[in-house]
C-alpha cells in the first residue's frame, strides 16, 4: 500500500490556498504592470521570486507520503524520511482534538496538504503527512516519536497497519 503526492498535487494545494494565491498572483501582476508601464526590467524580479518559491515548494514536497514494505512503514513528509518497524510501534486512530495540529515547526501547511514537523494541541511534536484527510488521524508512536497520517484512504491504511500488527 502506498500514497505519494505528486508535483502537481503540491502546486494545486499551494495555489488554492488564499495566502498562496495572493503571494503568487499579486507580485506577478504588479511586476508585469510596472514592466509594461515603466519598461523597467527590474520590475520582472517581482514575478520571478514567487514563481521560484512555488517551484521550491513543489519540488521539496513532491514525493511526500507513505508506503508499506513487509513490516516496515516508510513515511516521507517534506524533508523528514522515517522507516518505522511496525513490530515496535503503537498505532491507533483518533478524532480527539488533542491530537490535532497546533503549530507548524518546519514544513508546509496549507488547507489541503501538511507535511513536516508540527506541534500538537497536547504539546507533543509529530512528523505529519496529511493530504485532503478524513475525520480520523492515524497516530503512530515509535521510539518515543510521533507520526500522524491522514489521507483520503486513511481507513484502508489503518486496516492494513492493524492487520500487519496482528500478524507480528
Amino acid at each position: 500500500m502506498e500514497f505519494k503526492v505528486t508535483f502537481d498535487m503540491v502546486i494545486k494545494a499551494a495555489l488554492f490556498n488564499i495566502t498562496g494565491a495572493i503571494f503568487i498572483v499579486v507580485p506577478f501582476v504588479m511586476g508585469i504592470y510596472f514592466y509594461v508601464h515603466n519598461n523597467s526590467k527590474v520590475a520582472l524580479v517581482g514575478p520571478i521570486i514567487p514563481v521560484l518559491v512555488l517551484l521550491y515548494i513543489g519540488f521539496s514536497s513532491a514525493g511526500s507520503g507513505y508506503s508499506i514494505d513487509k513490516d516496515i512503514l516508510y513515511i516521507q513528509s517534506g524533508s523528514y524520511k522515517k522507516a518505522i518497524d511496525l513490530s515496535g510501534a503503537k498505532v491507533f486512530t483518533t478524532d480527539d482534538g488533542q491530537w490535532k495540529i497546533s503549530t507548524r515547526i518546519n514544513g508546509l501547511g496549507t488547507n489541503e496538504l501538511k507535511t513536516g514537523l508540527f506541534k500538537l494541541r497536547n504539546g507533543k511534536e509529530a512528523v505529519v503527512f496529511m493530504y485532503r484527510g478524513g475525520k480520523e488521524d492515524i497516530v503512530i508512536n515509535y521510539a518515543n516519536e510521533y507520526y500522524i497520517i491522514n489521507t483520503p484512504n486513511s481507513s484502508n491504511l489503518a486496516k492494513a497497519l492493524n492487520d500487519k500488527k496482528e500478524k507480528l
